[in-house]
């Protein structure tokens, strides 16, 4: 786990990030980042929490989103022991800057229970949303 949330920070996310593989949860909430979707991100594949919320990013959310599902992990080659990463279950991207629509791929994520989009674009996928009847 990882917060880094109500900082200050500023900038981009940096690429470095992408090495952190192993991380089930991030939080960069009500920071000062700007730019486009953090493409680093796509390499932590580890991800159950994910909350970029509160910036300045801009540009669409990537369509590979939708592939942050559960899988099945060697933790250390040669080692017996597989470890299952249940995939992404919180998304949270409100009140970002972001353009273009939701991408469909979002609904292949099959362990997801949380996914605030609030305030960042619009419309939703039909396939997202749930009906009340």
């Amino acid at each position: 786990m990882l917060k880094l949330g109500n900082n200050n920070l500023t900038g981009h996310i940096p690429s470095s990030m992408g090495y952190l593989i192993w991380l089930g949860s991030l939080h960069l909430l009500n920071n000062r980042f700007s730019g486009h979707f953090p493409l680093p991100l796509k390499n932590c594949s580890s991800l159950v929490v994910l909350d970029l919320s509160e910036k300045e990013f801009t540009g669409s959310i990537p369509a590979w989103m939708g592939n942050c599902n559960g899988k099945f992990i060697d933790m250390v080659p040669g080692d017996a022991e597989i470890t299952y990463t249940p995939g992404l279950m919180v998304l949270i991207l409100h009140s970002n800057k972001f353009n273009g629509s939701i991408p469909l791929e979002l609904c292949h994520l099959d362990s997801l229970q949380i996914l605030d989009l609030g305030n960042s674009l619009e419309p939703f996928p039909d396939a997202l949303v749930i009906s009340a009847a």
